[in-house]
């Protein structure tokens, strides 16, 4: 039988026997010990026992117990012939399958995964059914074709594919209907991500940048980072009975950050000719305004129409006063350029820092915003509303006044 098999079988004998010897143990239980590691360790036993153990796993490449370690779906293998071009997928990702079933056969998941030949996997050479593989599993006790049907038991498609009310689900539309798709982890993709990042940060290459980096030395090296990793840990203590992929990385994997990005502060172009005109834009203040036209067109006056009515003046005013105090936060003395002198002294000591001492009190420019507000709000109605919109009665405007006047101070 070929080296490494005899090895991997070799340790676990070996991991066997130290498991029950200890101390205590006399000479004549030793050898009992290793007599029956011997028996049951011999590559013909071990493999034929294996392969018959191999049905209570099942391979996958999304496993369902990382959303809930209860679910019971089928086993999924993604395999695609011709990946899109430009996609991360399980297709363009080459990896290892995962695996999951009792957790005390995962030695048989590890013994398929041995490269041996021609650099392809026991799984490969059982499924290709290779002269290599003939040649190391001709037993008198059973024959290749049987050992290789209980081994290839492990990527056995029952043909029917079953999801389970414990995983993640989400109604998807397709034309006039809706697919239930059940969401997978891809954790083949997950765990080498995983294995990627660790040798980014941790290969020999990685420790001798670091190395040179506090050492304050120069270096020819490149050192790749990724910030702001959050470790995501599955199975608990028993990580085994997640996965294979689970197991093997300890029961964690990384998440990278998906915070949203950090944007630059929008520019604020202040009004050249007039605040009203310039800086506020009627659709931007659509929805309000439909709210507005909507009490307005109803033609009766009570307690709820008055209350959305209020609503949606409020609404204005506060979206003007946002745009007023944007403004406000250039730096003073914009309004010296020559670019403004178009605009009215008096929207300059409203707007511009440098006149904030101008506003104190009662300022007699102060009616000439109340008037321009009014204006702005007639206007901006109907140019959204066109020949749907309907007069705003004295009362209305009355109430506006008294809207006003309560906030006016967030105006100065």
């Amino acid at each position: 039988m070929d080296s490494v098999l005899v090895k991997f079988i070799e340790e676990r004998k070996e991991k066997s026997i130290s498991g029950k010897i200890n101390s205590n143990t006399s000479e004549d239980e030793r050898l009992a010990i290793e007599d029956q590691a011997a028996e049951t360790f011999s590559p013909e036993n071990w493999v034929i026992d294996a392969a018959k153990r191999a049905k209570q796993l099942s391979l996958t490449s999304h496993p369902g117990k990382f959303s809930h370690p209860d679910a019971k779906g089928s086993p999924v293998i993604a395999e695609v012939d011709t990946p899109a071009p430009g996609y991360l997928c399980t297709a363009t990702i080459p990896a290892e399958l995962d695996c999951f079933g009792n957790a005390a056969a995962l030695d048989v998941k590890k013994f398929l995964d041995l490269k041996l030949a021609e650099n392809k996997t026991l799984l490969q050479h059982l499924e290709e059914e290779t002269s290599f593989i003939q040649r190391n599993f001709t037993f008198a006790q059973k024959s290749f074709a049987e050992i290789r049907e209980d081994f290839l038991m492990i990527k056995t498609d029952e043909n029917k594919t079953k999801t389970s009310g414990l995983l993640k689900q989400v109604y998807f539309p397709v034309g006039n209907n809706y697919h239930l798709l059940s969401l997978l982890t891809p954790s083949t993709l997950m765990f080498d991500l995983k294995d990627r990042i660790n040798n980014m940060h941790f290969s020999e290459e990685a420790k001798a940048v670091r190395e040179k980096r506090k050492a304050e030395a120069k270096s020819e090296l490149k050192l790749s980072e990724i910030y702001n990793l959050t470790v995501i840990g599955f199975g608990g203590t028993k990580p085994q009975n997640i996965s294979s992929l689970n197991s093997k990385s300890g029961g964690t994997a990384y998440l990278l950050s998906s915070l949203p990005p950090s944007l630059e502060r929008k520019r604020v172009y202040p009004p050249r000719t007039n605040f009203f005109t310039d800086c506020l834009q009627p659709k931007q203040f659509r929805e309000a305004f439909a709210t507005l036209h909507k009490v307005l067109s109803v033609g009766v006056n009570n307690l709820h129409v008055r209350a959305g009515r209020d609503a949606a003046f409020r609404s204005l005013l506060y979206g003007v006063a946002d745009r007023l105090w944007e403004i406000r936060q250039l730096e003073a003395n914009w309004s010296d350029s020559d670019n403004y002198q178009n605009l009215p002294h008096w929207q300059k000591i409203w707007l511009d820092e440098q006149y904030a001492g101008e506003r104190e009190g009662e300022p007699v420019w102060f009616k000439e915003v109340q008037n321009g507000l009014i204006r702005w709000l007639g206007n901006s109605y109907h140019t959204l509303h066109k020949d749907e919109a309907v007069s705003i009665g004295d009362a209305d405007w009355q109430n506006y006044n008294e809207l006003f006047a309560s906030i006016e101070r967030i105006f100065l």
